[in-house]
């Protein structure tokens, strides 16, 4: 009888250790995630900072580059060799990072040498290069769908200056598209009030420019930037 017991004690206390292994195992690979996540999320947003900041040639544009390399080193420093998934298996991960770092390096140089535009167009790139790194490991998130609306966005408003109206039609399909891809993609903030308000103001938005374009109206500029006006507040904060 005592045999059994001890058995049966020892049975238990085995079941025990596994489940505290497999529960250890689940939270570090938790933490992990979220430090990677909240890694990314900080460094992202000094970038959007700094990239709104040099394309306004704001004050504080060398400031906000500042913050943005440091997160960014610090992300390269930890991620570089060995990203999480669903890029722990991309080849061309360090390759990415190395061409941000790249951009970086010239952005800064143009901002300590006063060319703040200069700096913006060469800080858009790093959009460009998260879009195929996010495009290549099947990686469908609201950041990467506002980036794609925001390239429309800006073509848009080049075309809109010049009132060319056959580039803006062509224009208008893809960018009602993209914006659609926005507003389905469910998230974090699908429930917030204030998240859906500002969809909706986007929307809104949207549809007058494309309206605008479709009749061939004058305002299409002015329509144009209200779209750039809405869409950056909500970017920065979102995205």
């Amino acid at each position: 009888m005592k045999k059994k017991t001890k058995i049966i004690v020892y049975g238990i206390l085995i079941v025990a250790l596994i489940l505290l292994i497999i529960g250890g195992i689940f939270i570090y690979n938790q933490k992990t995630k979220e430090a990677f996540g909240q890694s990314y999320n900080n460094m992202n947003v000094d970038y959007k900072n700094v990239l709104f900041a040099s394309g306004q040639e704001k004050p504080e544009t060398s400031t906000l580059m500042s913050n943005y390399k440091k997160s960014f080193q610090a992300f390269y420093s930890s991620y570089n060799t060995n990203p999480l998934s669903p890029y722990s298996k991309d080849i061309e991960w360090k390759n990415s990072l190395d061409k941000i770092s790249t951009v970086i390096a010239k952005a800064d140089i143009l901002i300590k040498d006063n060319k703040s535009k200069e700096a913006h167009l060469e800080l858009e790139k790093v959009r460009q290069v998260w879009q195929e790194t996010f495009k290549r490991n099947n990686v469908t998130m609201l950041g990467f769908y506002l980036t794609e609306f925001h390239d429309i966005m800006e073509k848009a408003i080049e075309e809109s200056d010049k009132k060319n109206f056959e580039k803006l039609y062509i224009i208008c399909v893809d960018m009602n598209n993209a914006w659609a891809e926005v507003v389905n993609t469910q998230t974090e903030f699908s429930n917030n009030q204030e998240y859906i308000a500002k969809i909706s103001e986007e929307t809104s938005n949207v549809n007058k420019f494309c309206d605008a374009v479709k009749n061939r109206q004058d305002t299409v500029k002015d329509l144009s930037a209200n779209l750039k006006s809405t869409f950056v507040p909500f970017y920065l904060k979102y995205g």
